[in-house]
């Protein structure tokens, strides 16, 4: 019978943890040995210092029974609902009258085993329903060796990581401890530079400055596992934002993780001083980005430039040639200006575009965020509206292109354009939610425009300037929940070209 052994040694503050994880073949004889090795430590331990113990769900009470009082004890699995007709799983609630008051979710083995193939949304359900039932989770996230070398390392992170965020209250993070444990080095005998995994580290601390707070990420605890042994654990530790360890191969020689357990009791307390700059440091906030300021303003004005052109130069062509201009042909043609966005947008053409080594851009965001799908439906109708208001204020205007209606119009659709490549290319999130207020106030004012033009086409505006203020309150409500420690401009600021939460 293949069986695990997981032992977790966490620290009460941040500046003392460690954790311990083998799957390993043991009955209750070897087990026993290691329980009383892990007993056999001189010392109880210290306030500062949490050890957990998470055998296989067959031997937790026995394990309980039999551990030194001063280790808690913690699962390694746990069903993702409550009691009911799941017959040979065990529920939360079920764990805590065992008096079990830790979980391992989200484990490597258990994500990525084909027999198991466990989802984010899984591991998050599980998540939601430990901590309900007053369990405290340990989280394991980390990427494969084809993710990392494709650069996809903080997209998985955050992808992980974003799935709990949407389900779980910000308080309840208290009760999580992050683990991340770089698929490609368990059990493998790799090891994670230190810089790497302080890399990943700060990372998901700043993660959780956006999406959680600043306090919150400032006393989270985030783990590394991944070949943890004594000699390389000190200087893992020694990094700002490595909190503790997941030891793999390590843990099967109680020896070994004694001594990794006494490396964390000598390390001082004072690495916790050590320089992890907040996200901004008061009175010293990056300046402002001039240079991308510039650029908006002037691909916007070169871009209505170029539109404003084209329409005088219909005019000019209708009127040399003497040509009948049909109704069809103006509706055809701002119908495309709606709909093309960024094919013809002069800064996304401009810029290098985001290549496969950028992480995803993912967003924390409200529970009334519409599914994906209404977006291209919702703008295909706002393209056919303002295509059918277009053309009524063409005529109404004694079919002038290049009239004050029609203006407005394309220098709304080139404010949109700037608004797009910030929102979608540069990922600026503070300075997209000015970009969006932009779009809405030109929208209203084409809309108005528009009604002076003929109240018909001002009507059939009206629901587009309804859309993009929904879609205001939505960037403005992602600002917020993504900018709980205020290090998100709205202005562009070096160093902050784009942000990813």
């Amino acid at each position: 019978m293949r069986s695990a052994l997981l032992t977790l040694e966490l620290a009460r503050s941040r500046d003392r943890m460690s954790h311990c994880e083998e799957i390993v073949q043991r009955g209750f004889k070897e087990l026993g040995a290691l329980i009383n090795n892990l007993n056999s430590v001189r010392n109880a331990v210290k306030d500062d210092v949490e050890v957990v113990c998470s055998p296989p769900v067959p031997y937790l009470d026995w394990t309980r029974s039999l551990l030194r009082k001063d280790i808690d004890i913690g699962a390694q699995n746990v069903w993702l609902s409550t009691n009911g007709a799941y017959t040979g799983e065990y529920t939360a609630d079920m764990l805590k009258d065992v008096g079990v008051n830790w979980v391992i979710l989200g484990h490597s083995e258990r994500r990525h085993l084909p027999e198991l193939k466990e989802s984010d949304d899984t591991i998050a359900m599980k998540t939601v329903q430990a901590l309900k039932a007053g369990l405290k989770v340990v989280l394991c996230v980390g990427e494969t060796l084809e993710e990392r070398e494709s650069g996809k390392t903080l997209s998985v992170i955050t992808r992980q990581l974003l799935s709990v965020a949407t389900r779980v209250p910000s308080k309840s993070f208290e009760n999580i401890v992050i683990a991340y444990e770089p698929v490609w080095a368990i059990g493998t005998g790799k090891t994670a530079t230190p810089d790497q995994a302080q890399d990943v580290h700060s990372y998901i601390r700043k993660w959780v400055s956006n999406a959680v707070g600043q306090e919150m990420a400032d006393n989270i605890r985030i783990v590394y596992g991944g070949s943890v042994n004594p000699e390389n654990a000190k200087e893992l530790k020694g990094q700002t934002d490595i909190d503790g360890f997941l030891v793999g191969g390590a843990s099967l020689k109680a020896s070994s993780f004694l001594n990794i357990v006494d490396t964390s009791l000598k390390l001082k307390s004072s690495r916790v001083d050590k320089a992890r700059a907040p996200a901004i440091v008061p009175g010293q906030k990056p300046g402002i980005d001039w240079g991308a300021l510039v650029r908006y303003v002037s691909a916007t004005s070169v871009q209505f430039g170029l539109l404003a052109s084209f329409l005088y130069g219909l005019d000019y062509v209708v009127a040399y040639y003497q040509a009948d201009i049909s109704t069809r042909f103006v509706a055809l043609l701002f119908g495309f200006l709606s709909l093309r966005s960024r094919m013809f947008s002069i800064m996304d053409n401009s810029r290098p575009k985001p290549n496969k080594h950028d992480p995803v851009f993912q967003r924390k965001k409200p529970w009334w965020t519409p599914p994906p799908l209404t977006f291209p439906i919702v703008w295909s109708g706002v393209a056919v509206l303002r295509a059918l208001s277009t053309t009524i204020a063409y005529v109404a205007s004694g079919e002038k292109f290049f009239s004050v209606p029609l203006l407005a119009m394309v220098a709304h659709l080139s404010i949109g354009d700037t608004w797009n490549t910030i929102n979608n290319v540069e990922k600026r999130m503070g300075t997209a939610l000015l970009g969006v207020l932009a779009v809405l106030g030109s929208a209203a004012a084409v809309a108005y425009t528009y009604y002076l033009t003929h109240p018909l086409a001002g009507a059939l505006l009206s629901p587009t300037v309804g859309w993009i203020a929904i879609a205001t309150l939505l960037i403005g409500e992602i600002y917020r929940l993504n900018n709980k420690d205020g290090s998100i401009s709205l202005l562009p600021r070096k160093g902050q070209s784009i942000v990813i939460v």
